[in-house]
Order: structure tokens, then C-alpha cells, then sequence
């Protein structure tokens, strides 16, 4: 009896739960059909052939059916629950495969949207780089090597109309600025130096003038000093200038300068220095120079002098010079005492006849005899 009970309580609560989860859950029509076959066969004439053979044997002990009987004719009645599990467990795999394939799809969707958000991200990295980062980078380079005074760094490019291209352009205004800065800086030293030359240089000529001459001789003579070797002063003078000016103008007496100036300036050696000292007086400074050397290096410049005529509007014109020569060995290295012994040979030239050499120690015994 006590067995008997707990089969029928264990199929009403079978049939409670299955009732349960066709209520919980929408089930389609394979498992409504298979449900209604439960119902009708096992939960209906099944389960009221048990009941009959129950109240009958509890009423006067007599089932009526053996037990090959019964199971006869109630285990048939069984079969649509195994039909009913199928259903459950095709609904069950559907329903299973349904949320995979949904799961892949999000999946899916997810990793799509992922590598689309790392290509955005990429795309925007690169766009950084090249429109910030490298330009920057660049940009940095320039003014550094600015601030070295290089204006050769190049600049980037700049791909928009951003920041990063105003900065671009002040980089390239502090560039321009600077290279007008170095320009005028260069002109400006040009200047100087040209003005310089001009101070120092005598316009006619191109030869140096007194001052410049005077400050490059007193180094010369300090050299000497030092290093001890000769030096010879050549003082000249053109002959009868005055008349030439008279007779053919002072143009002319300006290309007879400038013509004895290329005469002067041919015979020189490296070291040596030349200077119109004024009117028409030139000398020249002579390093590593004795007394018959620059008696030598005077005649030669009294004879390319003297046969180079000057070519004026009305004609050639023959040009002569007075030289005076004196050496270091007999004035020493004092500038004013060589320039004086100089002059005063040139005037004994003069006096002498004019276009000849006189030398500062014939000079000196001249006066004395």
C-alpha cells in the first residue's frame, strides 16, 4: 500500500512539474501535441486504469488483473511520455543551438566593433604622428639648430590650417627674420670694412695712404726688431708734376698718378708695403731689404717709370721719378728717422737732375765733402 501511494504522489508531482515548465516556458506545437498525448494516455486512461485496480483491491482485495495484465495494459499507455522527452530535448538543443549561434553573433559583433575601434584608434594615432608628432619633432630640431645660428634645418610641411601650422609658420618667420638679421649684419660689416678700406686707402691710386701706411710700417719695423732682419725705405717723387698738371690739366695729372700707382704696385714683393704719402710722393717699405737691394728694386722702378708712357687725350706723355733709398743699417728701425733720411735723398735726386736713385749714405758724404 505505502509503495502504491508513493508511485501515485511521484506521478502527480511529475505531472505537476511538467505542467510547470509549460507554463514557464512557450512551448511550440510538437511539444503541445506531445503533451496532449501524456494527458490523454498516461495522466488519463493510464492513470485511471490504476485507480480502478486500486479501489478495486482496496474494496474487497480482488484486483481483477494479474500483473502481466496490467502491465499489458498500462505500459502502452507510456509510450507518449519518451515521445514527450524527445520533443522536450529537440526543444531543448533548438533553443541551445538558437543562444550559441546568438552568442557567436554578439561575439562577432563585439570583435567586429572592437577591431573597428582599434582601426579608428590607429587611424588616429597615425594621423597624430604625422600631423603633430613628426611635424614637432621637426619643428623642435629647427629651433634648436636656430638657436646654434644653422638656418639649414628644414621645416615640415604643414598638412592643414591647424596650432601645429601657425607654429610651423612662426618657426619659419624667426627663420626668415634671423637670415635678415645675419644679412644686414653682413652688410653692415661690409660696410664697416668698405668704409675702413676707404679710410685707409687712397682713392685715386688704390694704393694705402699715409695713416694706413704709417700703422702697417711701425708693425713691420716691430717684426724687424724681433726677428732682426734689414728693412729699406724708397721715397718717391714725380718728376715736375706741377708742369703737367699746367699743361694738360689736372686729368691728366690724375692718370699719371694712377699710371706710377701700377708701376709701384707690379714691383712688389709679398710683405712689402706701398702708399701714395701725398701729392705726388709714394714710398715703399721694403722687409728683408739692404741697402743695395733697395738701390736695385728703385732702379728698376725708375726705369719701368720712365719707359712706360702715359697715355693722356692729346698724346703719350713721358713721366719721370726722383728716388731716395735708406736701409735700416744706417737709420736703425726708427720709422721717422728712416723716413727722413729717405726724403732726403730723393731731394738730392732732385737736385742731382731729377729721374736718378740717390741712396741715403751718399747722401750723408755728399753733405759731409
Amino acid at each position: 500500500r505505502r509503495a502504491i501511494d508513493e508511485t501515485r504522489g511521484g506521478i502527480e508531482r511529475l505531472r505537476a512539474l511538467l505542467e510547470l515548465r509549460l507554463q514557464l516556458h512557450q512551448a511550440s506545437d510538437p511539444v503541445v501535441d506531445a503533451w496532449g498525448a501524456v494527458t490523454m494516455r498516461y495522466f488519463g486512461a493510464a492513470y485511471a486504469l490504476a485507480e480502478d485496480v486500486m479501489a478495486r483491491g482496496e474494496r474487497d482485495g480482488i484486483y481483477g488483473l494479474t500483473a502481466a495484465q496490467f502491465a499489458a495494459l498500462y505500459v502502452p499507455d507510456m509510450e507518449p511520455l519518451p515521445a514527450l522527452r524527445d520533443v522536450l530535448l529537440a526543444q531543448a538543443r533548438h533553443k541551445a543551438s538558437a543562444e550559441h549561434a546568438r552568442a557567436v553573433t554578439t561575439l562577432l559583433w563585439v570583435l567586429a566593433g572592437a577591431t573597428g575601434l582599434l582601426l579608428v584608434l590607429g587611424g588616429a594615432l597615425v594621423m597624430i604622428q604625422r600631423r603633430v608628432l613628426q611635424p614637432l619633432v621637426k619643428t623642435t630640431s629647427a629651433l634648436r639648430a636656430l638657436a646654434r645660428d644653422d638656418l639649414s634645418a628644414p621645416l615640415p610641411v604643414p598638412l592643414g590650417d591647424d596650432e601645429m601650422a601657425e607654429v610651423i609658420g612662426a618657426v619659419r618667420s624667426l627663420q626668415v627674420q634671423t637670415q635678415q638679421r645675419r644679412d644686414l649684419e653682413r652688410e653692415r660689416d661690409q660696410l664697416i670694412e668698405q668704409l675702413r678700406l676707404q679710410s685707409e686707402t687712397d682713392c685715386l691710386t688704390g694704393l694705402p695712404n699715409r695713416r694706413a701706411f704709417l700703422a702697417a710700417a711701425q708693425c713691420m719695423l716691430a717684426a724687424a726688431s724681433r726677428h732682426g732682419f734689414a728693412v729699406a725705405v724708397v721715397m718717391m717723387d714725380i718728376d715736375r708734376f706741377k708742369q703737367l698738371n699746367d699743361n694738360h690739366g689736372h686729368a691728366a695729372g690724375d692718370t699719371a698718378l694712377r699710371a706710377v700707382a701700377d708701376g709701384v704696385r707690379a714691383m712688389l714683393r709679398e710683405g712689402d708695403l706701398a702708399a701714395r704719402f701725398g701729392g705726388e710722393e709714394f714710398v715703399v717699405l721694403l722687409g728683408y731689404c739692404d741697402s743695395s737691394h733697395g738701390v736695385l728694386f728703385a732702379e728698376r722702378l725708375r726705369a719701368a717709370i720712365a719707359g712706360a708712357a702715359v697715355l693722356l687725350p692729346a698724346g703719350p706723355v713721358q713721366v719721370t721719378a726722383s728716388l731716395g733709398v735708406a736701409d735700416s743699417a744706417l737709420a736703425g728701425l726708427d720709422l721717422d728717422a728712416l723716413l727722413s733720411a729717405a726724403d732726403a735723398a730723393m731731394y738730392r735726386a732732385k737736385q742731382a737732375g731729377r729721374d736718378r736713385v740717390m741712396v741715403a749714405a751718399q747722401c750723408a758724404q755728399s753733405a759731409a765733402a
